[in-house]
C-alpha cells in the first residue's frame, strides 16, 4: 500500500478537539492515577487514555467522499502519549451511522489503517502497522446517529521517545453513494466550516487529508494504553522532574490542574476604567479558570477588578492582537456572571450590574490553543442616557457614535450591542417621528419615561435609515436610542419631526346608521396587521369622532363579503378592539367604550385576500 501526503499531519493538540490527558486507574476511566510517593515512580505502569472520547467532541459534522473523486480518500489524526515509553492496546473511533436504509448507513467498506511517525510530517510512505476491514469490527450504535467502533489491536504498539500514532480511516470511492460512508469530524465549538473538507489535489493513488484550518477538524480517535513505571511527575511542586522527560513541576502535562500549577488572579487592575486597563498575553498561559464559553483547555490571564460605584459595566476586547474569550467570575473559586466569545459578536463583550466596591475577576482566555496572542481589556460604565434634548426639532438635533459603548438596552426588534441612548420632552401634543441616519446596521429604539421603561417603538434597518413614529402627549419624557445590530459600531444621527398623523382615507365626522359607508376594497393597500385574523390584505380606513360619552358599535353585518375590522386610535398606532366574524356570515361586529370628542381611525378589509363590497354601519 503506498501513501502520499497533499497536505500536513498534526496533532490534535493542536487542533479543535482537545487533547488533555484523561488519567486512570483501568483504561478508559476517569480517575486520577496516585501519585508517588515523594517522587518516587508507581510500583505498576499507569493506565491512560489518549486522544479524544467522542463525548467531548464538540460538534460534529457528516464527511463522505465525493462521487466525483476517483481516488480513496483518507482522514487521519495523530495521538501524542502522555509521556514514553508508551504502550497502545486498544484503539476507539466513530462514525456518523443513522441506521440500516439511511444516508451515511456505512454499509460501503472502509479501511481502518495504523502507523507510527517521528515527526510533525511524516513520510510520503508510511509503512502501517495494521489495516483493518472496518466492517469486521465490534461497533456499539446510539439508536440515533453514531456508532463507536472498538479495534483490540494482536500487538500492542510501542512508543519510544519522540514516536506518534496515527490513526486513518479510508474511504474508498464507488459509483453508488446511496449509502456513503461518513466519518465524524470533531470541529471546535463555535467554527462552522463551509468548504468541502477534502484535499485540492489528488496525488495518484491516494488523497489525503487530516484537518481543515478554518473549520478546526479532528477525527475523534482515541487509544487506551499504559505509561511504563517513573513517567509520571508525581509531585508538582518539589522543583524535580519526577519522569525524566526534562519537564519540571507544572511545566509537564502530569501536573494539569494541579492547586499548585493554578496562578489565579495573574494581577489586579484595581477600579480602572478606559482602554488597556490590563493587557497581556495568552501565549505560555496555562489552562487555570474553567469557563462556560470555551473550548478545551487554552491558556488565559485572570485579574481583579472592583467597581468604582453602582451600575452597569462592561469589559471588551477591542484592539487586541487575537480576540479571547472574556468572561467574569464573582471569584477565582466562585460561580461564572458571563461569558463572552468572539462568535457572539465581532468582539466579545461582557456586561454586568455591580454595586460599588463589588469585586469580580476578569478572565481573557484564548479560544483554542491555536489562538493565543497579545490582548488588552477596556472597562467602561454605563450612561444612560447619554445626553439630553430637552424638546428639540429638526435635523441632526442629536448625533454621535456608538463605538466603544456599553449596551444599557437590549431592544426587541433586533440583536444590539452598545448603544448611545438621549432624554426628549414631547414640546406639545401629538405624533412625533425619530429618524435615524447611520452609516452601519443600526437599531433606533424608543423608551417611555426613562432607560428603564417600556418601550414604545423599534425598528432595525440594514440600509443605514430607520423611524419610528410615537404619540405622545405634552411633558412626557422620552428615551431615543441608537445601537449596533450584532456588535456593528459606527456614527449616527437623529431627526425630530413634529405633527405626523394618518388618520384615516375618508372623514365621517360623526356619522351613524346602518350604512355610513359602502367600501370597495377591490385593489386596495394592506394598511394594518389585525390582530384577531391571520392576516387582511385589502383595506380602508376611516376618521371616526363620538358625539358624547357612550359605547358605540361598529359592524360590517351589511356586506356580502367576509370582512375583518379593526378600531385604532387616531393615528392608527394602537389598535382599540377588533373582530373577524362575530357578525354571522364572515361578517365583522365589534364594541369600544368612548368620550365625545374622542376620534378613532376605523379600518375595514377584507379577510386574507378577499376583496370587494363592504358596508359599515355605527351605532
Amino acid at each position: 500500500m503506498r501513501f502520499s501526503f497533499t497536505l500536513p499531519m498534526i496533532s490534535l493538540f493542536s487542533l479543535g478537539c482537545p487533547t488533555d490527558v484523561d488519567k486512570d486507574d483501568t483504561a478508559g476511566g476517569g480517575g486520577e492515577p496516585a501519585p508517588p510517593d515523594s517522587g518516587a515512580p508507581p510500583a505498576d505502569p499507569v493506565a491512560w487514555t489518549i486522544g479524544q472520547p467522542v463525548d467531548d467532541c464538540g460538534v460534529s459534522y457528516q464527511l463522505s467522499a465525493l462521487p466525483t473523486d476517483p481516488n480513496n480518500t483518507y482522514f487521519a489524526s495523530r495521538l501524542v502519549p502522555p509521556g514514553y515509553p508508551y504502550t497502545a492496546s486498544h484503539l476507539h473511533f466513530s462514525m456518523i451511522d443513522f441506521g440500516e436504509g439511511q444516508f451515511c448507513a456505512n454499509d460501503m467498506p472502509f479501511l481502518v489503517v495504523g502507523f507510527v511517525g517521528d515527526e510533525l510530517f511524516p513520510d510520503a510512505e508510511p509503512e502501517p502497522l495494521f489495516t483493518v476491514d472496518g466492517s469486521t469490527l465490534e461497533r456499539e450504535w446510539d439508536g440515533w446517529w453514531q456508532s463507536t467502533y472498538d479495534l483490540p489491536l494482536d500487538a500492542p504498539i510501542e512508543l519510544e521517545a519522540g514516536q506518534f500514532l496515527y490513526v486513518a480511516i479510508e474511504i474508498p470511492y464507488a459509483d453508488d453513494y446511496s449509502q456513503a460512508v461518513c466519518i465524524n469530524a470533531c470541529v471546535a465549538a463555535g467554527d462552522t466550516p463551509y468548504q468541502t473538507y477534502w484535499s485540492q489535489t489528488n496525488t495518484e493513488p491516494y488523497a489525503w487529508l487530516d484537518w481543515y484550518v478554518a473549520g478546526n477538524v479532528a477525527l475523534p480517535v482515541w487509544a487506551d494504553g499504559m505509561l511504563a513505571p517513573g513517567f509520571v511527575e508525581g509531585e508538582c511542586d518539589d522543583g524535580g522532574d519526577d519522569d525524566g522527560d526534562s519537564l519540571v513541576d507544572c511545566t509537564d502535562d502530569d501536573c494539569f490542574g494541579a492547586d499548585a500549577c493554578r496562578v489565579c488572579p495573574d494581577g489586579d487592575a484595581g477600579s480602572a476604567l478606559g482602554d488597556g486597563i490590563f493587557t497581556g498575553t495568552t501565549d505560555g498561559e496555562t489552562y487555570d479558570v474553567a469557563t462556560s464559553c470555551t473550548y478545551g483547555h487554552p491558556g488565559d490571564v485572570a485579574f481583579d477588578w472592583v467597581a468604582p460605584s453602582t451600575g452597569v459595566f462592561a469589559f471588551d476586547t477591542l484592539g487586541s492582537e487575537v480576540t479571547p474569550t472574556l468572561a467574569v467570575l464573582a471569584s477565582c473559586d466562585g460561580d461564572e456572571v458571563t461569558c463572552a466569545t468572539p462568535y457572539d459578536v465581532d468582539n466579545p463583550s461582557a456586561r454586568l450590574e455591580l454595586e460599588a466596591g463589588q469585586s469580580v475577576v476578569v478572565v481573557a482566555q484564548a479560544t483554542d490553543w491555536s489562538a493565543s496572542g497579545g490582548f488588552q481589556i477596556n472597562a467602561r460604565a454605563s450612561t444612560c442616557p447619554s445626553g439630553g434634548l430637552a424638546g428639540s426639532l429638526g435635523q441632526a438635533v442629536a448625533s454621535g457614535t456608538t463605538d466603544r459603548t456599553v449596551h444599557d438596552v437590549l431592544p426587541s426588534c433586533a440583536p444590539a450591542y452598545g448603544d448611545e441612548t438621549w432624554s426628549w420632552t414631547a414640546p406639545a401634543d401629538g405624533v412625533y417621528r425619530f429618524t435615524a441616519s447611520a452609516d452601519f446596521a443600526a437599531v433606533l429604539f424608543v423608551l417611555d419615561g426613562g432607560c428603564a421603561g417600556a418601550e414604545l417603538a423599534c425598528e432595525a434597518t440594514a440600509s443605514g435609515v430607520g423611524y419610528v413614529d410615537v404619540s405622545v402627549v405634552a411633558g412626557q419624557t422620552l428615551i431615543v436610542g441608537v445601537a449596533g445590530q450584532m456588535g456593528t459600531t459606527g456614527e449616527y444621527a437623529i431627526d425630530v419631526e413634529e405633527g405626523l398623523c394618518d388618520s384615516g382615507d375618508v372623514d365621517l365626522g360623526s356619522a351613524m346608521g346602518d350604512a355610513v359607508v359602502t367600501a370597495d376594497l377591490t385593489g386596495a393597500p394592506a394598511l394594518f396587521a389585525p390582530s384577531c385574523s391571520s392576516s387582511s390584505d385589502h383595506q380602508l380606513s376611516y376618521a371616526w369622532t363620538a358625539p358624547a360619552d357612550a359605547t358605540y358599535t361598529f359592524d360590517t353585518t351589511a356586506s356580502a363579503i367576509d370582512t375583518v375590522l379593526q378600531i385604532r386610535d387616531e393615528c392608527g398606532f394602537e389598535e382599540l378592539a377588533c373582530d373577524d366574524d362575530a357578525g354571522g356570515n364572515a361578517t365583522s361586529t365589534t364594541s369600544l367604550a368612548m368620550t365625545a370628542g374622542e376620534t378613532v381611525q376605523i379600518v375595514v378589509g377584507g379577510y386574507g385576500t378577499t376583496e370587494g363590497t363592504a358596508v359599515l354601519g355605527i351605532h
